[in-house]
């Protein structure tokens, strides 16, 4: 693809601005009065894989997947191969995990920018087309482009691993290798990436085959594919053999977790059911008009689309990924983790409807700019991002903890759900709980033990379980509340008995988890007391709002 001097100016022009513009939100707080130099959280999540990465730039990449409580023989639900890639990458810098990501805010955005370019253009359209849709996709979802790990990372990979098939089956046979070996490994990235690349490449390859077999009927085929060595399916074939090679010892890993013996607690957690029904009516209708108008103009221009067809591909996909569960009974946030993937589908629905002006198209493009007009009402968080507010700097106190952390060797400490959070995800210590146990694999009586070992220090009078949003199963209390409308009632008595029990007995618990030191929050909690944990506790270190203790067993 031949790119000239005006094209790759504006291209570097507009991957420069998306890179600044990245940078703002945290430059704005960085610069407030209130900043101590601690990097604020500015997603959703972003805990989550802080921890990740951090236990990947500590040394311990095998144990990312399970960052939290340092224990090698809990198994994750998720390979972490994007946080373990991150860590031979930059652990040689000595950066955090937090820098890390905001290095990769500038990075990741741009290359998604230049990716989507050349995909739009691979699917058939002009390079101001292809750009449109570009500019249209990171401007739409620049929150979203802001999440350190999913969707932004895994995104970028399907969407390579889509670029260089489209590539291989155009013109270059070597790009459509890559694309197989990058489908192969999606697998081990993230489901929701890997479930939509192999769909589109099912959906490709049963069209390819379905043609191929129409023309070897037509009375002229042989004249038509003189000049044809092998059929366009063969080679997709080929690409999708080469992807389950590759794929092999993450579908293993898959198969082991799905094996284990607490694999149903994981299951659970995750939202994870058995349904038929789409999840959301309205998704749902407005994907079928574009997939109906696309489909109607293609019976009736077939030849004319032909230079389009990994764009349609793409629509159809979307269609078939969000309704998955029809076939297979299972379903699994198939809508919400998969937007930027499904966003594909309208993008192109609009430009094919740019391009053919034609009725069914029109009314496709309706419907697509009335799901983008919904994205756009749920992107306005964005707007967080850019506005700096006191509730923000919360944890600017922790700048004098960190210097102390990076002395102590590797233990486990206790502190609220909060700082624990804080420690996982900017050192290289263990705690004893956190909100995501919910993706590993481990009992719901052990998770709620552990939650309730950072409660001890609260007067049972105080606590309020009642109130919390997130206990110890945020997703399924969200998905499983029509067909289980007493689950928030379980999930409170059953924590509410395991504090009963950590409360009578904190000593043995503190001995069962392995905690060597406790962090009290002093200036958001100066009503913790820790001396109901009912062991001989010394200070070590008295810091600015923050005190560490040590446990003399």
């Amino acid at each position: 693809m031949f790119i000239s001097k005006r094209w790759l100016l504006i291209l570097s022009a507009s991957s420069l601005v998306i890179a600044v513009l990245m940078q703002v939100p945290q430059l704005l707080h960085y610069m407030s009065p209130d900043s101590q130099g601690v990097l604020v959280q500015l997603n959703s999540d972003e805990y989550y894989y802080l921890a990740r990465v951090q236990e990947a730039l500590s040394g311990r990449g095998e144990q990312a997947a399970e960052a939290f409580v340092g224990d090698p023989e809990i198994v994750g639900t998720q390979l972490a191969l994007i946080e373990r890639l991150y860590g031979v990458l930059f652990s040689w810098t000595g950066l955090r995990a937090a820098e890390v990501f905001q290095i990769m805010d500038s990075v990741l955005p741009a290359l998604i920018f230049l990716g989507l370019w050349i995909f739009f253009q691979l699917c058939g359209f002009t390079r101001v087309q292809a750009f449109a849709g570009a500019v249209f996709f990171v401007v739409l979802e620049a929150y979203n482009l802001s999440r350190p790990i999913h969707v932004r990372v895994s995104f970028f990979v399907m969407l390579l691993t889509l670029i260089c098939i489209t590539a291989g089956l155009i013109r270059r046979r070597s790009l459509g290798v890559l694309g197989g070996v990058l489908l192969g490994i999606l697998i081990g990235v993230y489901f929701w990436s890997w479930s939509f690349a192999w769909l589109w490449w099912g959906i490709y390859l049963v069209w390819e085959v379905m043609e191929y077999v129409w023309r070897r009927r037509m009375l002229d085929f042989r004249r038509q594919t003189s000049n044809v060595q092998r059929p366009l399916w063969a080679w997709m074939l080929f690409i999708g053999l080469i992807g389950v090679i590759t794929a092999f010892p993450f579908i293993w890993n898959l198969y082991s977790v799905m094996q284990h013996p607490l694999a149903e607690f994981g299951v659970f957690r995750s939202g994870m059911h058995h349904s038929r029904l789409p999840e959301s009516w309205i998704y749902s209708t407005l994907f079928a008009v574009m997939t109906i108008g696309v489909v109607v103009t293609v019976s009736k221009r077939y030849e004319q689309l032909r230079p389009y067809r990994a764009g349609i591909v793409t629509v159809l996909t979307a269609f078939g990924f969000m309704h998955q569960q029809v076939v297979h009974g299972t379903t699994f946030m198939f809508v919400s983790h998969s937007i930027f993937s499904l966003l594909l589908a309208p993008i192109i629905v609009l430009l094919l409807a740019w391009t053919l002006r034609t009725k069914w198209m029109i009314v496709a493009s309706l419907a697509a700019c009335v799901y983008l007009a919904g994205l756009g009402y749920d992107g306005r968080h964005v707007i967080k991002q850019w506005t700096v507010a006191p509730g923000q700097f919360e944890e600017q106190h922790f700048a004098t903890l960190l210097p102390v952390l990076d002395e102590l060797p590797r233990v486990r400490i206790l502190s609220d759900p909060d700082s624990t959070a804080f420690i996982a995800g900017y050192s290289h210590h263990d705690v004893v709980y956190s909100i995501y146990l919910k993706n590993v694999l481990m009992t719901h009586e052990e998770i709620a033990e552990r939650f309730c070992m950072t409660e001890v220090p609260v007067d049972p009078s105080q606590r309020h379980f009642e109130d919390w949003h997130h206990l110890i199963w945020p997703d399924s209390n969200r998905v499983f509340k029509e067909k289980m409308p007493d689950i928030r009632e379980r999930e409170l008595a059953l924590v509410h008995d395991a504090c009963a029990k950590v409360d009578r007995d904190p000593a043995t618990y503190l001995k069962k988890f392995d905690v060597q030191y406790v962090l009290w929050d002093e200036e958001r909690l100066p009503n913790w007391n820790i001396w109901r944990l009912l062991v001989p506790l010394e200070k070590l270190v008295q810091g600015e709002g923050w005190s560490l203790w040590g446990i003399n067993n």
